[in-house]
């Protein structure tokens, strides 16, 4: 009983040092279990077949223990009961002979004699009729012991039958259990190892695109703080420009006042003026080609700017497909956490159902013991009924001994007395056929 009780308990998880652990694995190994079962045959399936197996087989070993004793047990009750009704009727016989002798032997007439012979009669019919009765009422409880017997025997040979099946059905889901357990450790470690892999590559490439960026913020900065130089550079010369156009718009609004008032000094002022202009246009053309340098410069440095910006949309394309196959991997994770949310949701559910098995089976082995502690007190009273037969037998051979002395008086009695019952007889109203056996002997 203690055996199959401590097989059918299912494996616990460890102490609380490895309960965070066991709640990964479990998922783990549900998950492990519905891979493997997509490949392979489900074996807790072959399990739950085999405990239907169990349970029909033995569910009907009752009935069919039932249908072969059945005829057996009818007949030992029939000569049981047949053998009682033998020594009781013998016993009966011997002691109200004796009686109905020892009265007789008392009364002076024969037909006092007769009346108290009439008058046992009557009260011998109705004790016996009281001892069938209660002899019924014997057959009766005697019969329901030995179906009880019967069927208490049955059923403990069906439950210590099916309780060795269980046991091995129990060792073996222990096995498939470890198993999946350790695979499914295997399978945790592995992808632990992938996931510590694929973080350390991506830390290493952010930091990388972290640094190109930096790089390439410094440069840019850089260029812009050299394209506001030239810009105040630009702006500096262009604002000269005007003032030296402004300059030469007043001078040449003097020259014409000048003009006027000088013609005298025409020719001076023509020969000054040409050498001006001159001298005006040569500037004019070096600021002209200062310029057109300063804003192919600028146009370079825009051009220049445009790649930089170009590359930097590349690199943030790039980034943001970063960002999305990074996205994609936390979706694969998080589905795989669902998956195996799941299967610990599968197992919680098996480990509810073996629980409900093992308090069945917990039911059934104590009901076994209630019928085994009955079935012992059912012997006991066996064992005291058959001390009273012995009893009863014991006494039936005394009293068969002191019948046949009384016999042995009764004929003595009878040799003495040879005439007298056949006139009593012929004077008389007839008497039944047993009790005129009895006087006769």
């Amino acid at each position: 009983m203690e055996t199959s009780a401590k097989v059918l308990v299912p494996p616990q998880p460890d102490m609380a040092s490895s309960s965070s652990d066991t709640e990964n694995t479990e998922p783990e190994a549900a998950a492990a279990a519905c891979a493997s079962s997509s490949d392979f045959f489900d074996p807790m399936e072959e399990f739950s077949r085999r405990l239907e197996d169990i349970v029909g087989t033995y569910g009907s070993a009752a009935d069919v223990l039932d249908t072969q004793n059945k005829h057996k047990k009818s007949m030992q009750i029939s000569q049981i009961l047949s053998k009682l009704h033998i020594q009781l009727s013998c016993f009966l016989l011997t002691t109200e002979v004796a009686l109905v002798t020892q009265s007789l032997n008392h009364l002076p007439t024969p037909e006092e004699k007769l009346e108290e012979l009439v008058r046992k009669y009557a009260e011998l019919a109705a004790l016996r009729h009281c001892d069938e009765k209660k002899l019924c009422v014997l057959q009766r409880r005697v019969s329901v012991l030995l179906e009880d017997r019967r069927r208490l025997q049955a059923e403990r040979c069906s439950s210590d039958a099916a309780r060795s099946k269980l046991e091995a059905l129990c060792i073996e889901l222990q096995g498939h259990y470890s198993t999946l357990r350790g695979e499914t450790l295997q399978r945790r470690r592995e992808d632990e190892e992938k996931r510590h892999e694929i973080t350390s590559h991506f830390q290493m490439m952010l930091t990388e695109i972290q640094a190109q960026i930096e790089q390439h913020s410094a440069r840019n900065d850089k260029l812009c703080r050299e394209n506001a130089n030239l810009t105040d550079k630009l702006e500096s010369l262009m604002s000269q420009c005007e003032l030296r156009e402004e300059s030469l718009e007043k001078i040449n609004r003097h020259r014409d006042l000048q003009h006027k008032l000088t013609e005298a000094k025409l020719q001076q002022a023509t020969a000054l003026l040409a050498e001006a202009e001159d001298k005006h246009k040569r500037e004019k053309e070096y600021l002209l080609r200062e310029a057109i340098d300063k804003t192919k410069k600028c146009f370079a440095m825009k051009e220049q700017e445009l790649a930089m910006k170009k590359k930097l949309t590349l690199y943030g394309q790039k980034f943001d497909e970063f960002q999305a196959t990074l996205a994609k991997s936390n979706e694969i994770y998080v589905r795989f956490k669902e998956e195996m949310e799941q299967m610990s949701d599968k197992m919680k559910k098996l480990e509810r159902e073996s629980n409900v098995w093992k308090t069945r089976f917990e039911n059934c082995n104590k009901a076994l013991t209630d019928m085994i502690e009955e079935r012992t007190e059912k012997g006991k009273e066996f064992d005291l009924f058959v001390l009273k037969i012995q009893k009863l037998e014991k006494l039936c051979r005394v009293l068969q001994d002191e019948r046949k002395i009384l016999y042995d008086k009764i004929k003595e009695v009878r040799l003495a007395n040879l005439g007298l019952p056949s006139k009593v007889l012929a004077c008389h109203c007839p008497v039944p056929i047993g009790l005129y056996c009895v006087f006769a002997i």
